[in-house]
């Protein structure tokens, strides 16, 4: 029978098809919705990654539907009349297998999710990741699946569908080309304002280019480097570090002659590592820090700031959705 996915179920097909989604096969202009909800023996059957699907699976049926919830299996009734071409993709055509598009996946979540939850599946969307509960890093690289533009303007043509308001103001924080989920971590942790736990120092760019040229003699060499988040005003960069306990010998004198690269055109680098990430008290120092060097203070008008701050960092440590 015909599956929709959607709300977060859409999203773990995005994570365990990723092609369908950068394929971006369309459903047709006469596209229509089931007219019954399919059971959760009819999902395990009839979808090969089944097993990667958190419960209850999100699935979209036509407003005639009955709408029912049990512990396996929401429906959710929806008018196609009112959706746009293309907000809902083929993941699988040959088992009738469908899913809401990245578009429209997002304002769906946001009736169910924390909006800081919101902002980091944002980040993914529109990064070069999607997180894994098979891979041993927790996350695998692929091209981005949208952009917060094609995202904003999706969602001006969907007014009154649920959701969109607060995926609206959730791409407010988004921020493109984040290749990993603590880069997200850290960058949210930098860019999001006090009022909601972050540092409030602006919006970086992420993964950002750097061309170096240098000439040695009569001889020109050139060298690109990326730089994990960079405030270009202040040309100043910031390096997320996994674990440096495990560094040799060539690691090191590649670090340093990356970082002397960048510094002699200017660019001021900086390293958080794993464990200044997850450790709070750390984080501050080296927040601290960065003010300093973005000519700023994290001067937070709410009097909960310490409170709010703690309640953004568990959120961001732990893991979910």
């Amino acid at each position: 029978m015909r599956i929709v996915f959607s709300h977060i179920s859409a999203l773990e097909c995005t994570r365990a098809s990723n092609a369908a989604f950068l394929r971006r096969q369309p459903a047709s202009r006469g596209f229509a919705l089931p007219e019954r909800l399919p059971s959760a023996a009819e999902i395990a059957e009839a979808v090969p990654f089944a097993n990667t699907l958190s419960a209850p699976r999100h699935v979209m049926a036509s407003r005639e539907t009955r709408r029912r919830r049990t512990s396996l299996v929401a429906g959710h009734s929806v008018g196609t009349a009112s959706l746009p071409h293309g907000s809902i993709l083929f993941v699988r055509s040959e088992n009738e297998l469908f899913a809401a598009s990245p578009e429209l996946l997002l304002p769906q979540i946001g009736t169910l999710a924390h909006r800081v939850d919101l902002i980091r599946i944002g980040y993914e969307l529109c990064g070069s990741y999607a997180l894994s509960r098979t891979h041993p890093d927790g996350f695998y690289a692929r091209n981005p699946l949208t952009t917060v533009p094609r995202m904003q303007s999706y969602l001006e043509r969907i007014p009154g569908v649920h959701g969109t308001k607060a995926a609206r103001w959730a791409l407010q924080h988004v921020l493109p080309r984040s290749a990993s989920p603590r880069e997200t971590d850290v960058s949210m942790l930098f860019e999001l304002p006090c009022a909601l736990g972050g540092c409030g120092f602006g919006q970086p760019r992420l993964n950002h280019e750097v061309t170096v040229l240098q000439r040695v003699g009569a001889t020109k060499t050139r060298k690109t480097y990326r730089i994990d988040l960079y405030w270009p005003a202040a040309k100043l960069g910031l390096e997320y570090d996994s674990d440096l306990a495990h560094t040799g010998a060539d690691r090191i004198a590649r670090d340093a002659r990356r970082r002397n690269d960048l510094e002699s055109v200017g660019i001021t680098m900086l390293t958080i590592t794993n464990k200044q990430v997850k450790n709070l008290w750390e984080f501050n120092k080296l927040a601290h820090v960065v003010a300093g060097r973005l000519g700023k203070q994290i001067q937070p008008r709410c009097k909960d700031y310490a409170a709010r701050q703690r309640e953004l960092h568990t959120r961001l440590m732990r893991q979910g959705l």
